[in-house]
């Protein structure tokens, strides 16, 4: 599901609320793609008002940006008290060196599969051992993440907005 059209997961970020984003891998480039996604009103022809599922800006971050998947509520955006109701076991966050992007799957299943995921992917597109870097250095998990555009973003000059 992450290949095709993606998966729809919760994102949080240090100054805004939790929101809805679509999650996709893009091969031809070697990146994770994601999207807000939001209600709309909309009137059809005859007047009536029908709420549609919209799509924010495409933002990407390149796969070999990501240095590490942490599991659980490590970063400052999941550790926010508005946080606390979020359950631990469904929150992970790809870690870069100028941020994070804070994520929470709909249960510990699909978590688990996305940072099995994420794993073999990383172990593809890295040369060295992405877990002996991690491991190596100092309390990596208190990252900070980075606003962009309202959400919590990684390294916001690097990120294209489409």
């Amino acid at each position: 599901r992450l290949q095709g059209r993606g998966i729809r997961l919760m994102a949080h970020g240090v100054q805004c609320e939790p929101k809805r984003v679509w999650i996709r891998l893009d091969q031809e480039t070697d990146a994770v793609t994601w999207q807000t996604e939001f209600p709309r009103r909309v009137p059809n022809q005859s007047g009536e008002i029908s709420i549609v599922l919209m799509r924010g800006s495409l933002h990407r971050i390149s796969l070999k940006q990501v240095l590490y998947i942490d599991v659980g509520k490590k970063t400052n955006a999941l550790m926010r008290p508005e946080n606390q109701g979020v359950p631990e076991q469904t929150c992970l966050s790809l870690l870069t060196q100028n941020g994070s992007l804070d994520l929470q799957g709909n249960s510990k299943l699909e978590r688990d599969a996305l940072v099995s995921c994420f794993s073999m992917i990383l172990d593809q597109v890295h040369t060295e051992d992405w877990r002996a870097l991690y491991e190596s250095t100092p309390e990596p998990s208190i990252a900070s993440s980075t606003r962009v555009s309202g959400m919590a973003k990684p390294y916001g000059s690097d990120m294209a907005s489409v």
